[in-house]
């Protein structure tokens, strides 16, 4: 990895004192010089090295932040007791940080406790018939909800 980012150090070198002949982020094209068709672009380090030891870029970088920040989890990626992904998912627990936020636990009674203080709050100013209106939506939304589980199920 170490000559692959040194490689692309090079690459950005030679693409700066060329000067940008193709023009882009503000410097004017040079006559005469026709620019292709489409995005295309040198490959990245990671995606060098990824192909060539079989595996996807991501995991290469995920591999190069364990490597990073725990280098002893790190070792482990390297003797085959983990894989990249249990590494990186080791590393997020250490931090206290996941990938996914975990959903809080769900039950009637605070569903129920949220909804009433969400109509209090939100409907101290409604009349009779606004109150009224508003109980027959929410009937019609939770047997929309109903029916729709049951359809799932």
């Amino acid at each position: 990895m170490p000559l692959e980012e040194e490689k692309a150090k090079e690459r950005m070198d030679k693409g700066g004192r060329e000067g940008g002949r193709e023009g882009g982020r503000g410097k004017k094209k040079t006559p005469g010089v026709k620019v292709d068709q489409g995005f295309s672009r040198e490959p990245k380090a990671a995606e060098i090295v990824a192909k060539e030891v079989g595996v996807s870029a991501s995991s290469i970088y995920d591999a190069k932040k364990v490597m990073t920040e725990a280098p002893e989890v790190f070792q482990e990626v390297l003797s085959g007791e983990k894989t990249t992904s249990e590494a990186k998912r080791t590393l997020s627990e250490k931090s206290g940080k996941s990938s996914r936020p975990s959903r809080p636990k769900w039950n009637v009674e605070d569903a129920c406790d949220r909804l009433d203080a969400a109509i209090s709050r939100e409907l101290k100013f409604a009349n009779t018939q606004e109150l009224i209106q508003i109980g027959q939506r929410l009937q019609m939304r939770a047997h929309f909800l109903v029916r729709s589980k049951e359809i799932v199920s």
